[in-house]
């Protein structure tokens, strides 16, 4: 039986190692192509990428790969498990000099959110590693995570990705959370910040505009809900989507039910 938590633990670990020593440097940011996810493929993309599939043939695991920059790709033989890789989320930090970006891997049983049973967060500037297990809980290393108790907007520190250009639509609709919370944030990493949502650093993060992908949120996705928080859509369902690197979404991840629903209130009203 393949001990995945570890071989997660050694892809991250191996793509800190990795792109570590080009931070900084003018070889992150170069362009080598158009990634599946439809995004710009960047040097420390296809680096992290690189790292990561080698990795994967080095353990001699079967599984089927969805990554943000190649893909589907079948490894191995009899591949049943589905591992889930953004490589590098929040490359435009790493290719700013902005140290904040991570590497976000995520395993399912089936080609849905819903099914994912092992999710694990590597900050590539601190090493701090966030993981969970379906079932076990999520951690920071050994330290168990619970999400916040914070109950209303006007309590909360919410993050929000409000970056579209020209889409007034879209912004207007976010106006009356903006204005309603405590304190904004957006620091860049999708992955990351949601994944903060469960270790009680931020209250809630969204992503409203409908483009998110389920390379970036899958294994932030086990990690909110097994640290007690909820993952919905703005709706208030219950989120869930086919695993695609092309699969695009919108959602809330909100420290508990309470805070999402007076989020989902205010959206409403926009």
């Amino acid at each position: 039986m393949v001990d995945w938590k570890s071989v997660f633990e050694e892809i991250a670990s191996e793509i800190y190692r990795g792109v570590k020593p080009i931070f900084r440097t003018a070889k992150v940011g170069e362009i080598i192509g158009r990634g599946a996810g439809g995004d710009l493929t960047r040097h420390i993309d296809a680096l992290a990428e690189g790292i990561a599939i080698k990795t994967l043939e080095r353990n001699n695991v079967s599984c089927i790969l969805i990554s943000e920059e190649t893909g589907t790709k079948t490894i191995g033989h009899n591949a049943k498990d589905y591992v889930i890789l953004d490589p590098v989320d929040g490359t435009t930090n790493a290719f700013c000099g902005i140290p904040f970006f991570c590497t976000s891997i995520a395993l399912a049983s089936e080609p849905q959110l819903t099914s994912v049973k092992l999710g694990l967060i590597k900050d590539l500037n601190s090493g701090a590693t966030f993981y969970a297990g379906a079932g076990k809980g999520a951690y920071e290393g050994e330290k168990p995570l619970i999400s916040s108790n914070v109950t209303t907007v006007a309590e909360a520190m919410i993050g929000i990705e409000v970056s579209i250009p020209g889409n007034t639509k879209f912004l207007a609709s976010v106006v009356p959370l903006l204005s309603a919370t405590k304190k904004i944030r957006h620091l860049g990493s999708t992955a990351l910040e949601t994944c903060y949502v469960g270790a009680g650093l931020m209250d809630a993060f969204l992503d409203n505009r409908g483009i998110i992908r389920a390379t970036d949120i899958a294994a932030a996705y086990l990690i909110v809900k097994e640290a007690g928080g909820v993952m919905v859509t703005p709706k208030g369902e219950e989120l869930d989507m086919i695993l695609k690197a092309t699969e695009r979404t919108a959602y809330i991840a909100a420290a508990n039910k309470n805070l999402a629903d007076d989020i989902i209130r205010l959206l409403k009203t926009g």
